[in-house]
């Protein structure tokens, strides 16, 4: 398997275990990491490349008080796309952190996914436990491993994972 994806909890340590995993691994990494910030009502989620940390995009904005949310499709169908089909040709494993729903309605971005996934790269990501197609397509690929993280097994996952890409890579 070369598709790792983590899930779980909100706030459970799932980016910090693909950061720690990373850090001991000696590979060139791309993909994205996806950060949230409050501003008073407004909870807004940019996704950041991890290629040279230059591009960022706004993916959507969220208003804690009625749910609210826009969602920036073109982010995902031109910045995101492109942002990763470099990836896919210039680096060695591809962070995919996270994937929701926010990009449910974008074609491009799925495809691009589900071209990662049948490439030959490592990917190594986070997956919301969210019930779509676009999710539930992926966690039941049989290319995938998907490990849920807990408080309890967080230790001993973040040993597992730099042992199975490090074979991988190998």
């Amino acid at each position: 398997m070369k598709n790792i994806f983590l899930t779980g909890k909100k706030y459970i340590g799932k980016s910090t275990l693909i950061q720690n995993t990373l850090s001991r691994l000696n590979l060139s990494v791309g993909g994205y990491v996806t950060e949230r910030i409050i501003k008073d009502n407004d909870r807004i989620y940019i996704v950041k490349s991890l290629y040279d940390n230059s591009e960022s995009y706004l993916i959507a904005n969220v208003d804690a008080t009625d749910y609210s949310r826009e969602v920036f499709i073109d982010s995902f169908d031109t910045g995101i796309v492109s942002m990763l089909e470099r990836d896919l040709k210039d680096k060695d494993i591809i962070v995919l952190d996270e994937l929701g729903f926010f990009e449910n309605d974008s074609e491009k971005f799925k495809c691009k996914i589900y071209e990662l996934l049948d490439s030959d790269k490592i990917i190594l990501g986070t997956i919301k436990d969210y019930d779509c197609e676009f999710l539930n397509n992926i966690k039941k690929r049989d290319d995938v491993l998907l490990i849920e993280v807990t408080k309890e097994n967080r230790e001993k996952t973040l040993g597992e994972l730099v042992e199975i890409i490090s074979n991988m890579s190998s």
